[in-house]
C-alpha cells in the first residue's frame, strides 16, 4: 500500500483484454494521479475515465450516450502497490459491457 503522495504523477502500462477476439488487442494506457483523482487514457484514444483516489484504491466510470438511445459506460478500478525491492505499480481492472482488460501500469 502506498499514501496517496507515493504515487502522484505518471505511469503507463499494458491495458490487455480478457478476449482479443472480441474486445481488441492489447493497448499502452496511460495515468496521471494527483491531488486524490486519476484521468486514464486507457486505449491511446479520446476514452478518458475521471476517478478518485482514497489511500491505495483508484476508481472511476465514464458514461456517455450511444447510439440507439442507449447509454455506453467503461469503468476502472486498480489499486496502487509497492512491492519489497520499492516497484510501485497501479493494478486493475477495466470494464464495459461484456469486455474487461486487466490493467498493469508503472511509473512513466
Amino acid at each position: 500500500m502506498l499514501a496517496l503522495d507515493g504515487f502522484e504523477g505518471r505511469w503507463g502500462g499494458t491495458v490487455r483484454p480478457s478476449d482479443a477476439a472480441s474486445c481488441g488487442p492489447e493497448r499502452h494506457g496511460l495515468m496521471r494521479v494527483g491531488d486524490g483523482k486519476f484521468a486514464f487514457d486507457p486505449f491511446e484514444s479520446t476514452t478518458v475515465i475521471n476517478g478518485t483516489v482514497e489511500k491505495d484504491t483508484l476508481s472511476g466510470t465514464l458514461t456517455r450516450p450511444g447510439g440507439g438511445h442507449q447509454t455506453l459506460s467503461i469503468s476502472f478500478t486498480g489499486h496502487a502497490r509497492e512491492d519489497a525491492a520499492g516497484k510501485q505499480t497501479i493494478e486493475g481492472v477495466l470494464t464495459s459491457g461484456k469486455c474487461s482488460w486487466q490493467v498493469s501500469l508503472a511509473r512513466a
